[in-house]
C-alpha cells in the first residue's frame, strides 16, 4: 500500500466535476500550498486509474529500474515522480499515431482526467501493457535503464532521466519476445553507449526534451539499437 499522504484537507469541495476540483486545487497551489503537478492530480483526480498508477509505481521491478532503493530516502518517491513516470508512459505511448498538443503537463492533466472514466477492461489493458513493456526494458537494459552513459568517466550516471525513460520505454513497447534478450544485453548496452556520442541523440535527451520532434528522434534512435529484436 502506498504510504504517501493524500492531501484531503480541502474538504470544502462539493463539486462532482473532476475538472472543477482540479482547477480549485491548482489555484490554491498558486496561493502558496506548494504542491507539484502530480500531487495536485493525485489529490483532485482520485479514481481507480490513479490507484493503478500507484500500484504500478510500487512494483519491485519498477522501483529498481528508476533507482528507488529506500522510499524514505527517495526524492522521486517523496514528490510522486515515480507515479508521474507511469502516467507519462500512458500519456505518450501512442505518440506514433498522435502527439498530444500543448505542454507535457497539460497532456498528462488531460490523460489523468480521462482516466477517471476508464472501464475495468481498459484499466487491465493499461496495466498489462505497462508491465510487459517494463519487463522488456529490464531484459534489455537492466540496472542501466534510463541512465546516461558518461564517456569522460566511462561510467553510467546515477540519475534516471525522463527523456531516456521515454526513449527506452516506447522503443521497448514494440518488443515482446524477450527469450534471448539477456544474451544480447551486452551488445545492446554497447550500442546505447555509442548513441551518446551522436550529437542529435545527445541534444534530444539533454535540451528541449519536451519537444515532440526530439521525443520522436530519441525513440527512433533507441529503436534502431533494438533493431535485431524488433525483427524477431
Amino acid at each position: 500500500m502506498d504510504t504517501r499522504p493524500t492531501l484531503r484537507a480541502v474538504i470544502i469541495l462539493s463539486q462532482s466535476n473532476p475538472s472543477v476540483k482540479y482547477e480549485v486545487f491548482e489555484r490554491l497551489n498558486t496561493g502558496g500550498v506548494g504542491l507539484n503537478p502530480q500531487e495536485i492530480r493525485n489529490s483532485a483526480l482520485q479514481s481507480p486509474f490513479n490507484d493503478m498508477l500507484h500500484q504500478l509505481a510500487a512494483s519491485d521491478q519498477f522501483r529498481r529500474l528508476v533507482g528507488i532503493a529506500d522510499i524514505s530516502k527517495s526524492p522521486m518517491y517523496d514528490k510522486m515522480g515515480d507515479v508521474e513516470f507511469v502516467l507519462r508512459y500512458f500519456t505518450y505511448r501512442d505518440h506514433d499515431r498522435r502527439m498530444p498538443r500543448g505542454s507535457y503537463r497539460k497532456a498528462m492533466d488531460g490523460y489523468m482526467k480521462a482516466g477517471i472514466t476508464m472501464t475495468p477492461e481498459e484499466l487491465d489493458e493499461h496495466r498489462e501493457d505497462f508491465q510487459a513493456t517494463l519487463g522488456v526494458v529490464d531484459a534489455c537494459f537492466g540496472e542501466f535503464a534510463f541512465r546516461r552513459w558518461k564517456a569522460d568517466s566511462q561510467d553510467w550516471g546515477n540519475q534516471r532521466l525522463g527523456a531516456l525513460y521515454d526513449a527506452e520505454m516506447f522503443a521497448c513497447r514494440q518488443v515482446r519476445n524477450i527469450v534471448d534478450i539477456d544474451e544480447d544485453r551486452s551488445t545492446i548496452l554497447e550500442r546505447l553507449k555509442d548513441l551518446f556520442a551522436v550529437d542529435e541523440f545527445e541534444r534530444s535527451v539533454r535540451a528541449g526534451t519536451n519537444n515532440p520532434r526530439r521525443l520522436l528522434t530519441r525513440v527512433q534512435m533507441v529503436r534502431d539499437v533494438l533493431a535485431d529484436m524488433l525483427e524477431r
